[in-house]
């Protein structure tokens, strides 16, 4: 009888133990797996149905492309010519599609806000902005800032000037500069320039002094 207390104490033991073992190598694969969803792999489209989708996409039909995403549909892929869904999204100026499309796990580039600057879609810039993108992105440490690429794009689309307010508020880096010039700099040649610069629109781009 002893023995067998004795033998079932020592099993009890065992099996705690292996479980501690184990536990370090359930939070490394958790670990992995989250940084996996964090990145996912984009796709060509090859299916049918992969084409289905990235039409949908392009014609703005939330609709379908939702109906697709409630059947577990990838939504990282992109076509022959590299172009993402997301960035269809982009292109379309569409914040709604592009708020959908991240929420069910389209992977933001962090050069997807320059992308949607350059193009001028000032709605599609802003829902990025709100979804989290880096407002401070540059591609290359020498690069233009996001901001100064702003009021560059500004003369061939104005509407961008709305996104001002909103990459100020994110933390966007004002003290930036491009050889040697901030993006109020380049703001006050434009003035002189061409007009279109209210004062409170330069104010909010005048870098903090440092005390």
């Amino acid at each position: 009888m002893y023995l067998n207390k004795v033998s079932i104490l020592l099993s009890f033991l065992l099996l705690e133990f292996c479980v501690f073992a184990m536990q370090p190598d359930i939070k490394l694969k958790a670990k992995y797996a989250e940084i996996a969803y964090a990145t996912p792999e984009i796709k060509y489209a090859r299916t049918k149905r992969d084409w289905e989708f990235l039409y949908y996409v392009s014609k703005n039909r939330m609709d379908r492309v939702q109906g697709l995403i409630d059947q577990d549909f990838n939504v990282n892929i992109k076509d022959h010519d590299d172009i993402k869904a997301l960035e269809t999204a982009i292109y379309n100026n569409s914040p709604d599609m592009v708020k959908l499309l991240v929420r069910n796990g389209a992977c933001i580039e962090k050069g997807d806000l320059r992308k949607a600057i350059t193009w001028g879609k000032d709605k599609a810039a802003k829902a990025l902005i709100k979804l989290g993108v880096d407002v401070n992105f540059k591609k290359l440490e020498f690069s233009e800032s996001i901001l100064i690429r702003v009021v560059w794009e500004m003369s061939a689309s104005e509407q961008l000037k709305h996104i001002i307010p909103i990459l100020i508020r994110k933390g966007a880096d004002r003290s930036c500069t491009f050889f040697g010039n901030t993006a109020y700099d380049y703001a006050n040649k434009r003035k002189n320039k061409d007009g279109g610069w209210d004062a409170k629109l330069l104010e909010l781009l005048k870098p903090k002094i440092k005390i």
